[in-house]
């Protein structure tokens, strides 16, 4: 038991991002002709541990970093401020109990456009 997960993923709803749809252009993160094509956002990160892993993990902490289109000078505290905002964003995860399967039982409870290696 214990343990804690980093994860860091570009944020689909960054300042610059939110700004960039008003003009009917694709976040900067997720676009079509690049290895970014998944979107991610505080709210469905958090979503998607909770509907799969149950009470398994638990929020630690939650964190921002780079802040576009700002100066590092305005950038990181804005990012420790704001960090819903950021363009990148970083979640501390604490297992709260033993694994027992959950993220690949999900796999076959739904339907996935992508094919994922479930094991042996």
């Amino acid at each position: 038991m214990g343990g804690y997960f980093y994860l860091g993923v570009p944020n689909v709803l960054a300042l610059h991002n939110r700004l960039l749809g008003l003009f009917g252009v694709h976040p900067t993160c997720s676009k079509m002709l690049s290895a970014h094509v998944r979107p991610f956002s505080k709210h469905d990160t958090l979503l998607f541990y909770r509907e799969v892993a149950g009470d398994l993990t638990q929020l630690v902490g939650f964190y921002g970093s780079q802040f576009y289109p700002f100066p590092r000078e305005l950038a990181r505290p804005l990012a420790r401020a704001l960090p819903s905002f950021a363009f990148s964003i970083f979640f501390l995860i604490r297992k709260m109990r033993p694994y027992d399967g959950e993220f690949l039982d999900h796999l076959s409870k739904v339907y996935l456009e992508t094919n994922f290696f479930r094991g042996h």
